[in-house]
């Protein structure tokens, strides 16, 4: 059998996964903003925004795990061919880095801002002074990350060596 018969549908499953998480992202990001106006000052509607975003963060872990099973498939249909090339190892130390900006900052900012959204108001008021921290973290995170993605994108077109 062709290797070329496993390298186009392990393609568009790589693009596919591309496209959710860099697409989630910017959804994710676009619910933060209209979440980050509502907070602290209109607390339900915060929560009710929340509440509808709180699976995009599941949905981009579903797109990172396409995104590499497709990506080992491609390797082995064209036997490692693109590990030599620059543009291929940027673009994995690029997506190594998405990853660890969600982990190390969006996680995190995430869980707390979770945790403010889940205590009754009274409590929340006095944890207040958090909010702008957590306001600034994101977004630095969802900056990078789509700065990131906007950089995937434009590797996979370009192919320089």
């Amino acid at each position: 059998m062709n290797t070329f018969n496993f390298f186009q549908p392990a393609l568009v499953v790589h693009i596919t996964g591309i496209v959710m998480m860099a697409g989630l992202t910017l959804a994710d990001f676009s619910a933060y903003s209209q979440l980050k106006r509502f907070i602290p000052h209109e607390r339900e509607r915060a929560i009710h925004l929340y509440r509808a975003a709180r699976y995009f963060p599941l949905l981009m872990g579903i797109g990172g795990v396409l995104i590499v099973l497709s990506g080992i498939t491609m390797m082995i249909a064209v036997k490692g061919v693109f590990m030599g090339q620059l543009w291929f190892r940027i673009k994995l130390t690029v997506l190594a880095l998405i990853i660890i900006n969600f982990l190390l900052t969006g996680r995190s900012s995430q869980i707390q801002l979770r945790k403010w959204l889940a205590v009754p108001a009274e409590t929340a008021i006095a944890a207040g002074p958090d909010i702008p921290a957590i306001k600034k973290r994101l977004a630095l995170f969802y900056s990078i990350q789509l700065a990131f993605f906007g950089l995937i994108f434009i590797l996979s077109v370009f192919r320089f060596n």
